[in-house]
């Protein structure tokens, strides 16, 4: 990679956020090109599918008249509406490290939230896990900043990374190749949303916002605020494109309602559980307004892209008790949510505007995943990319020009040989488990590693995966299985391990 002339950013103090934008300088080989879109990736933590007013099944469900999302319809308006949209996996870090990388969990080893769960008793869990990547993205891996610094973008991290253990290359973004990093580490979750943001030096404390303590700003309107001045200053340089990754911390645990909104709720008569949920759902869509305001006021909105995501399903397990309420979310009509085996740990709410699209609220069925990323803004940005460079995703372009399909040299794969969360948990949602899943077409199959067989579901028939079919499809999940496997081996993927052997357990078999 040639050599890049830094872009001058000065910080109004150590803590905060962008107020004044030196000059930025482009790479040598790359010329000033308007028709380079900015890009913005909007990431939410841990929003179940139907965590919004958009109905992103094919009907209304109870759980869209729950929420307030005008943002999310405006964007839906202006762009298209993603229905079969996936993470790459249940969990957080694997699915924030396929965006930076390109490649599935299954390829890079970091499969699961780092630094996860220790190993369980005999009587807790059946397999050991086996020796995964819990340190995070390392340095020898080409990184989404890295690839846009090349094609001449600024780049710009802000809230949560969770890509690296704590001490580790990945744990600080900038050494993975942001220009600009506010508000990340290591951390998966905030210590607290409310100031100072959990006690400052601890491990969930969330840095570099100290100059909002005195405002006693929400953590998630703090974030929003970086930024829309970073977008105000980065304005003044509209001939050279930028990269922003504005990740919120929201929805995850500990959840904690947003003071100005709770009341609005529990006036509606939501349970207290669901009135906080709700009014951390509606502060995240006023963040996603403020920064769409923040582009159209500087006149850079249509030159803008916005991809909005979340990274794993909704957090089904979590929220409630015997004195607030039921839990906080349902991603009905999937199946279970975050850490499960099933769709409802793995789809997530995406839409997408591009800029000089005509394509206008579109809904569209396509399965796509979060590996796609990396190719689709490497051709936005008209990055190159080596061809020795092992990428499991492809660009979601072709979508746009009228095309229903895309062709992919690797099927969508989701693999966790991991037992989430702690086994009281487990208990009680026998869906979690270690598995490696493959879908194809609207087939899915599903392997589960502590039963030793596999389950094979039509999902257009079969959202909510009750019915398993594969007594009555053998062709179909042969088909499957064998595809599976033949990629597990191409990247020689981890299983579980046998606790008196130590050796992995075997790959999916019928």
């Amino acid at each position: 990679m040639k050599s890049k002339l830094k872009l001058g950013m000065q910080l109004c103090t150590a803590s905060m956020l962008c107020s004044s934008m030196g000059a930025m300088a482009k790479h040598t080989h790359i010329t000033s090109d308007s028709n380079r879109p900015n890009i913005l990736l909007f990431v939410v933590d841990d929003m179940g599918w139907q965590d919004t007013s958009i109905p992103f099944w094919d009907k209304s469900v109870p759980t869209n008249r729950l929420y307030r999302t005008p943002n999310m319809e405006r964007l839906a308006e202006a762009g298209v509406t993603f229905t079969d949209a996936y993470a790459s996996s249940p969990v957080c870090s694997p699915t924030r490290t396929s965006i930076m990388t390109g490649q599935n969990p299954m390829r890079t080893r970091i499969s699961n939230w780092i630094p996860g769960e220790e190993d369980g008793s005999p009587n807790q869990q059946k397999y050991l896990v086996p020796k995964w990547n819990v340190s995070g993205i390392k340095k020898t891996q080409w990184t989404l900043p890295q690839m846009l610094n090349s094609a001449g973008y600024f780049t710009a991290i802000i809230g949560k990374g969770h890509l690296g253990d704590k001490g580790s290359y990945a744990a600080h973004p900038k050494d993975i190749g942001f220009d600009v990093s506010v508000a990340s580490h290591h951390a998966g979750h905030p210590a607290s949303y409310y100031v100072p943001y959990g006690e400052p030096g601890s491990s969930h404390h969330v840095p570099q916002l100290d100059a909002f303590y005195k405002d006693s700003l929400y953590l998630t309107d703090a974030l929003t605020k970086v930024a829309v001045n970073m977008i105000d200053s980065l304005a003044k340089h509209p001939e050279n494109p930028f990269f922003i990754d504005l990740s919120h911390y929201a929805l995850h645990t500990p959840l904690m309602e947003h003071p100005e909104l709770m009341q609005k709720y529990l006036g509606l008569g939501y349970s207290r559980t669901q009135a906080r949920y709700a009014s951390m759902v509606e502060s995240m869509d006023a963040s996603l307004g403020r920064v769409m305001d923040a582009l159209q006021n500087n006149g850079i909105l249509e030159n803008t892209a916005i991809f909005f995501i979340s990274d794993n399903g909704g957090l089904v397990t979590h929220g409630g008790n015997e004195d607030d309420g039921p839990y906080a979310t349902s991603c009905y009509p999937l199946r279970l949510g975050k850490g499960g085996a099933y769709e409802g740990g793995i789809r997530i709410p995406m839409l997408v505007s591009l800029p000089g699209s005509k394509i206008k609220s579109k809904r569209v069925d396509t399965p796509v995943i979060t590996d796609d990323l990396f190719l689709t803004f490497a051709q936005l940005a008209g990055a190159k990319i080596p061809d020795s460079y092992d990428s499991d995703g492809v660009s979601l372009l072709p979508l746009w020009s009228g095309k229903k399909k895309l062709k992919r040299d690797i099927p969508l794969i989701w693999h966790y040989p991991h037992y989430w969360a702690d086994f009281n948990l487990r208990s009680s949602f026998r869906d979690i488990k270690p598995y490696t899943s493959i879908r194809i077409g609207d087939y899915k199959l599903l392997y589960d590693y502590d039963k030793s067989k596999a389950e094979l579901y039509n999902l257009k028939e079969d959202i909510s995966e009750k019915n398993n079919i594969i007594d009555s499809h053998p062709k179909k999940a042969k088909e499957l299985c064998d595809a599976l496997v033949r990629q597990m081996k191409a990247v020689d993927a981890q299983t579980p391990l046998d606790r008196e052997s130590g050796k992995p357990v075997a790959y999916p078999h019928l």
